[in-house]
């Protein structure tokens, strides 16, 4: 039977199939073809940013894990968890109030199923100007973890900081649009979401990485290292509209969701002889994107040329995370 699949080179396998599985597009009843150059997911409805092909693919017997996890516990399939994220070796799930008081045996059950050492439950999401998450541990104790994605190592401590795979597409189409020589400076750096994978995998002259909160500007700098590439991503704790150099960069990253647009006069100043490409990312109401987002960028640069605009993932009820890519002329 032919069914719609995404067709992804080999080499973007792995990070492809973060994205299908977190948004649920992966079609599990079907088996995952492969040829020498590409690898075909089955999923369960077209995907415009992906190449997406008809082909036949084989009817496999249904096997989830919720199966394994609902016989250890006892239980039916339909009440347990039925989203979770595994990072490196410690998975996030949300736990369903009328199974509370199991949640160290469920904790215990999830980890030994999925090959993990700590389980999290994620009670509220993600709050405060550093973004963190507010988690509980329900088994294990150690949250540090080593999460790998498209051959790139990101070491960071689930409970402390945010770790967001909806950005996943968003990092491999920055990697595409680098050239060789420039120079980035990346405002809100994180662990290195994009610095990192940027410098891996492009010829980068060189990447300032901006980081505030001290937490991650640790994990920012070991990451560097873990990764190798010292000579290319400077690292710099501090505000950005403090640390980020002046009249240096091609390019800059705005990877930021509240306000962000004032700090648009700081990217302006990071860019050399104030002209050069912006990818600009916020939060808007769904169906205001993305006049809202333009409109707020005209208050602050009175001359730009709009190359693209995107929803990068619903960020909250009725809210998406869309990213403006602008020519400053």
């Amino acid at each position: 039977m032919k069914v719609i699949c995404v067709k992804t080179p080999k080499e973007r396998a792995e990070e492809v199939l973060g994205f299908l599985l977190k948004y649920g597009y992966l079609d599990k009843s079907r088996k995952v073809e492969r040829d020498r150059a590409f690898v075909y997911f089955p999923v369960v409805s077209a995907i415009p940013e992906f190449d997406c092909v008809e082909m036949e693919c084989i009817e496999r017997e249904k096997f989830v894990p919720f199966r394994q996890i609902a016989k250890k516990l006892g239980v039916e399939e339909a009440g347990l968890p039925r989203k979770w994220e595994k990072f490196g070796t410690v998975v996030v799930l949300k736990l369903p109030e009328c199974l509370e008081t199991r949640k160290e045996e469920i904790g215990r059950v999830y980890a030994e199923v999925l090959g993990a050492k700590t389980v999290v439950a994620d009670r509220s999401g993600i709050y405060g100007e550093f973004r963190k998450p507010a988690f509980e541990v329900i088994y294990g104790n150690d949250t540090v973890t080593v999460h790998k994605e498209s051959g790139v190592r990101f070491k960071f401590d689930v409970l402390k900081l945010m770790y967001s795979s909806g950005n996943i597409f968003e990092r491999g189409r920055l990697i595409g649009l680098v050239r060789p020589g420039e120079v980035i400076v990346d405002m809100f750096a994180g662990i290195g979401y994009f610095s990192i994978p940027i410098a891996m995998k492009t010829e980068v002259a060189k990447i300032y990485a901006c980081e505030k909160n001290p937490e991650a500007f640790e994990f920012l700098t070991e990451n560097i290292r873990l990764n190798r590439v010292e000579a290319k991503v400077v690292p710099l704790l501090g505000d950005c509209r403090e640390v980020a150099p002046a009249n240096v960069a091609d390019r800059v990253i705005m990877g930021y969701l509240k306000e962000t647009d004032k700090f648009l006069p700081h990217a302006l100043r990071c860019l050399k002889a104030g002209k050069g490409i912006i990818h600009y990312h916020d939060v808007v109401r769904a169906g205001q994107f993305p006049g809202e987002i333009l409109e707020r960028i005209k208050a602050r640069i009175p001359r730009f040329e709009v190359l693209l605009v995107r929803v990068v993932k619903s960020y909250a009820p009725r809210m998406v995370h869309g990213v403006v890519d602008l020519r400053v002329v």
